[in-house]
């Protein structure tokens, strides 16, 4: 995957990156690629994402900054759990306390699944609801 990226948000950027692909995922930053101070960093997403914060806005970093990530590795995935298993799981967060969006987001993470198909499933398995609680604001508009 390439990923064009201003510096100002560069390490907010890696962090994401670094939780939605895991901090092992191999990387490269590539800064002023074809002119003469052209850099390449090939790390680890955690490593660049370190790198960054360490370095951070006011350590210069300046330029056309190029993000390549490496794809999942096929060998080292996981078997992918079928969509009721996870559906499952993310109802047991819930009933743990937790939010449903964050739910579906932590069980999609490394699964294979996103966090939209999960939710989605798990609205439709949780008998009397409908989704998030909706009501009518002063004016006519919606709010939670």
């Amino acid at each position: 995957m390439v990923f064009f990226e201003a510096p100002h948000r560069l390490e907010r950027t890696l962090v994401a990156m670094v939780e939605a692909f895991g901090a092992d995922r191999p990387a490269a930053l590539c800064r002023e690629l074809t002119k003469v101070h052209e850099e390449v960093l090939r790390q680890p997403l955690g490593g660049l994402a370190a790198w960054a914060a360490r370095v951070g806005p006011e350590g210069g970093i300046l330029g056309e900054i190029t993000l390549v990530v490496g794809g999942r590795d096929p060998a080292t995935a996981a078997e992918p759990a079928d969509l009721d298993t996870l559906v499952e799981a993310v109802l047991a967060r819930v009933d743990a306390g937790e939010r449903l969006s964050d739910a579906a987001q932590a069980v999609a993470a490394g699964t294979g699944a996103t966090r939209r198909e999960l939710y989605a499933a798990a609205v439709a398995a949780r008998p009397g609801r409908r989704g998030p609680a909706t009501r009518r604001a002063p004016g006519g508009s919606r709010t939670r």
